[in-house]
C-alpha cells in the first residue's frame, strides 16, 4: 500500500470518506468514497476494488 501522496509528499489517510466537488456554479457530493486520501493536498488515489472511482467521474 502507498503510504504518501505523489502530488505533496504528506501521509495518505485509507478511509471512506463522502467528496463534494465543486465547479464554477455547480456541487455535488458522492457518498461513501473509498481510498487514500490526502489531507494536505487533498488529493484521492481511489480503490480499484470499489467504484468509487467511476461514481466521482460521473458526477463531473
Amino acid at each position: 500500500m502507498k503510504e504518501f501522496c505523489s502530488q505533496c509528499g504528506e501521509r495518505l489517510q485509507k478511509t471512506v470518506r463522502d467528496v463534494t466537488m465543486t465547479n464554477r456554479n455547480y456541487s455535488a457530493t458522492v457518498k461513501g468514497v473509498a481510498g487514500l486520501f490526502c489531507d494536505n493536498c487533498h488529493e484521492i488515489e481511489f480503490d480499484e476494488t470499489t467504484d468509487s472511482g467511476k461514481r466521482i467521474a460521473a458526477a463531473y
